[in-house]
């Protein structure tokens, strides 16, 4: 399945669970899915990939190696993707949030005039 047009897009299911946001393919499939009927089409950013099954559009969870259809056809799961909600935070919301160490050194790196 060809994702251009696709991409930043979410999968809304007709009970309003979310997945995604579509991304391309990047690097090696994990070997679960590299020997297996399961066709990888996209992926999203926690590294979880939407799947190809018998017609039917899947969503293969990283954590577990399990396949939920989210529909039936690909004309079904077109017809499912949608912008992303805006997420709204209020003060205080946020406890914590982890960030890369490469990117917090870039960011130390450009606020003490580093380029």
């Amino acid at each position: 399945m060809n994702i251009d047009g696709m991409k930043g897009l979410i999968f809304r299911s007709p009970l309003g669970q979310e997945f995604g946001q579509l991304r391309s393919l990047h690097g090696q499939l994990p070997q679960e899915l590299q020997n297996s009927p399961l066709r990888a089409f996209a992926q999203d950013e926690s590294g979880n990939y939407f799947v190809v099954m018998d017609g039917a559009v899947g969503f293969w969870d990283h954590e577990t190696s399990q396949v939920q259809e989210l529909a039936s056809s690909q004309a079904t799961f077109i017809a499912g993707l949608v912008e992303p909600s805006p997420t709204t935070l209020r003060h205080g919301q946020v406890k914590s949030a982890w960030v890369s160490p490469e990117l917090a050194n870039l960011v130390k790196g450009n606020l003490a005039g580093k380029p």
